[in-house]
């Protein structure tokens, strides 16, 4: 078999797996992840595939790094601490990007005579501007020795029949317990836990091509799991991994052609438009949702796995920003504080609830010794750079100034497809944000998340904004300094005013409103309908979403999988503190996610068609605005003129349907 052109290149023979040597950067003197990038390269492609094996391994500086694989000018992760977001120092804000970068997308590719001729090739989007994994920019890489592993040995456990589903917000006991019975003491050090296998199903030589982001994140529960069920199964796992900023247009393409090429896919759920209402993925066989627990995620993330009332995909990572603190200063210390910060702003010193406070303590702890480490710490740092993840933490801003309970339209007009963008609530977003950028580290305008999460973990700024992986990461030895002192809740709100569009005014919120974003979504897994082996992959595919395989990925630092589970989280602190973690940690984190995943009034990640094309414009814009080039209301106005031609281009008609389906059923 070969892969189409483009793609027969970057394919592994064999299932890859991370040794744990390859991955720690160095670090300043500031604790900020040096530009020197740990990377190892193997190709290892079948004979005959045209490709010779080499392994490269090399330690090289960021700018090396990007000439030597082709991506001058693009950000590229640095080191493990990148388990979710990726992205790194911007071009220019004034100009659209020449290339792709890792987490911006670029001006749509024309498409290849082989995609063009397709007749259900999806619309022509491209590669998304962000996600809350990082991707490195290695190829797919050989697997070393299956790490160690402990635990009870590898069992048939029974399918969902005989369990009940969750209700009102709680998992199956049952279930919890099950879960609470595997054994993750060591994860953090590399010990992995044996799982159980969900069927007695046997493969004996198939290989099942899995198209995925390049790791650790999203590939690694692959690498570093998937060995167990291969052995139980006898079928063989052929990872094919791509940067983030090629991953969107690798998939596209392999599908467009209508010939086989992966047997099963990762892909974000803001892609749902494309694969899933392009007609390009299998519908999740009745019997794979019984075996998996489906009614066990949360609704949210049920609605993420359907497209036009089927369901095409199963939620393997679920996403949504939290806002995290340092509790050993805003809480247990507070009262050192407190004095000089109510004289300033008239009340007293808590973690913030809304983003005016979120300004106002940012500001006041920039600039001072707040740590006692004998430096000047910062207030926050979260993403700012253009294709960095900036456009995710903008539309935080927006949406929560914008989203009044009972209309679910924050992005568009419904009935016209008219951008919302220029409307007061989403300007008003933007404005917080500049304002941000004095409370930030210097040089704040240039960070993604290779910058900001070292920051963050190593105590620099009391204040922090990222997606679930920070709860985590926070235990890895190698990399916090800040276990058992993280705060965590959800995402700041407004407790005033918000912008009605139904009203065209701002309306009065006396009890305050919070509107928490699901950036990104998350990543789901899915099956091509070209796929050659199809019941190996709907039986590895069941193997890697399980209740307990889930709740082993999200306790894995660097796998960059959240929980989308009631069962995950109801289990969470308990199996993220035999982990390795914090119970405090855990237990504050898990409960702001759950208030945050239970919110009424939560925002979805845009799923249209043309998804990454809205978002780039949004991304580069707001960077522009961030560097005081253009103000943020000429920003959003001319995002606005850039998504009216994008709609015009994929058609008004079909996107005001899309969008529509989007939203449907949602506050």
């Amino acid at each position: 078999m070969r892969l189409p052109d483009g793609l027969h290149d970057m394919a592994g023979s064999s299932l890859a797996r991370r040794s744990g040597g390859e991955e720690n950067g160095e670090r300043t003197e500031r604790g900020v992840t040096d530009n020197w990038i740990s990377s190892a390269v193997t190709r290892s492609v079948h004979p005959g595939r045209g490709c010779v094996n080499d392994n490269l391994q090399r330690v090289i500086r960021r700018r090396d790094f990007l000439r030597w694989a082709g991506l001058a000018g693009l950000s590229v992760t640095a080191t493990s601490l990148l388990t979710a977001c990726g992205g790194g120092a911007p071009a220019a804000p004034t100009t659209a990007p020449a290339a792709p970068a890792p987490t911006s997308a670029p001006a749509a590719a024309a498409p290849t005579a082989a995609a063009a001729a397709a007749t259900r090739a999806p619309a022509a989007t491209t590669a998304p501007a962000a996600a809350p994994t990082t991707a490195p920019a290695a190829a797919a890489t050989k697997a070393p020795a299956a790490a160690a592993t402990t635990g009870p040995a590898v069992v048939t456990t029974p399918s969902a029949a005989g369990q009940g589903a969750p209700v009102a917000g709680k998992a199956d006991p049952k279930l919890v317990e099950q879960i609470l019975k595997i054994n993750v003491k060591g994860i953090d050090a590399g010990t992995l836990p044996k799982l159980p296998m969900l069927t007695n199903n046997k493969f004996e030589g198939k290989e099942v091509i899995v198209a995925t982001l390049a790791g650790p994140p999203i590939s690694s529960p692959f690498q570093k799991l998937g060995p167990q069920w291969e052995q139980a199964t006898g079928a063989k796992i052929n990872l094919i991994t791509f940067p983030f900023a090629q991953v969107f247009e690798k998939l596209r393409a392999g599908l467009a052609t209508g010939s086989y090429a992966f047997d099963l896919i990762t892909f974000s759920a803001g892609w749902a438009g494309d694969f899933m209402g392009g007609g390009f993925l299998e519908e999740v066989p009745a019997d794979i949702k019984a075996l998996i627990n489906n009614d066990d995620y949360y609704p949210i993330f049920k609605g993420y796995q359907s497209w036009g009332g089927k369901q095409y995909g199963l939620m393997y990572d679920g996403d949504a920003h939290q806002f995290y603190y340092r509790r050993d200063i805003m809480e247990d210390n507070a009262s050192k504080f407190n004095g000089d910060f109510k004289a300033k702003y008239g009340y007293d010193l808590k973690p913030p609830d809304t983003w005016q406070e979120y300004l106002d303590t940012a500001e006041f702890f920039n600039g001072i010794d707040w740590s006692g480490a004998g430096r000047n710490g910062y207030g926050t740092c979260e993403p700012m750079a253009r294709g960095g993840g900036l456009m995710y933490f903008v539309i935080d801003r927006g949406v929560s100034y914008s989203k009044v309970k009972g209309d679910p339209a924050v992005f568009f007009d419904p009935e016209t497809m008219k951008p919302r963008l220029t409307e007061p609530g989403w300007i008003k977003g933007l404005e917080d944000m500049v304002k941000q950028v004095d409370t930030s580290p210097p040089g704040a305008l240039g960070f993604g998340f290779p910058e900001t999460r070292p920051i963050f973990m190593s105590g620099q700024t009391v204040m922090n904004r990222d997606w679930g992986d920070t709860f985590t990461l926070v235990y890895d030895k190698k990399l916090s300094q800040i276990k058992g002192k993280l705060g965590s809740r959800p995402t700041p709100g407004v407790d005033k005013q918000v912008y009605d569009r139904t009203k065209q005014a701002w309306v009065d919120v006396p009890k305050g409103t919070r509107a928490p974003y699901l950036a990104f979504g998350g990543w789901l897994i899915g099956i091509p309908t070209t796929a050659k082996n199809k019941d190996a992959a709907w039986d590895l595919a069941a193997f890697m979403v399980s209740p307990i395989t889930h709740a082993v990925n999200v306790a894995l630092p660097d796998s960059g999988i959240q929980p989308a589970r009631y069962s995950t989280i109801d289990a969470g602190v308990q199996f993220l503190v035999q982990a390795g973690g914090d119970e405090q940690d855990s237990k504050r984190s898990l409960d702001a996610l759950g208030e945050t995943l239970q919110n009424p009034n939560a925002v979805l990640e845009l799923r249209i068609p043309g998804q990454a094309d809205y978002y780039n414009a949004l991304d580069v814009e707001s960077a522009r605005a961030l560097s005081k080039e253009i103000s943020p209301e000429e920003a959003m106005k001319n995002v606005a003129q850039q998504w009216e031609q994008i709609t015009e281009r994929l058609g008004r008609d079909k996107q005001k349907e899309a969008y529509k389906a989007s939203i449907v059923g949602l506050q």
